[in-house]
């Protein structure tokens, strides 16, 4: 997640910068422009991240809900929440195989 939350931030102030005149537009920076008009995610950002069909409006709210998941787990790791929402794992069957591990300790 954080090598997609590096490249967005990294190709958006690119593009930034290439609309204002200071940066010379490549092909990639055109893609991406060109996908953000349309409201569908940019190749590279879909190879980074989790594939979906949804508009980008739609996939940006998922991908904080998920960054927001995985921020409180960060914040109280000794904390195991009762419910979690298996749809916004990057890798779901880690997390079984963790939580199938555990409970064999116990």
């Amino acid at each position: 997640m954080n090598g997609l939350l590096y490249e967005m931030v990294k190709g958006l102030s690119e593009l930034r910068l290439g609309f204002k005149g200071e940066l010379t537009m490549s092909e990639v920076m055109e893609d991406m422009a060109k996908c953000l008009y349309s409201e569908k995610l940019p190749m590279w950002w879909v190879k980074l991240g989790f594939a979906s069909t949804r508009p980008l409006r739609s996939w940006r709210i998922s991908l904080q809900e998920r960054y927001q998941q995985l921020d409180d787990w960060i914040n109280d790791p000794l904390n195991i929440p009762k419910v979690v929402d298996i749809s916004k794992l990057f890798n779901p069957q880690s997390f079984l195989t963790a939580i199938k591990q555990l409970c064999c300790q116990n």
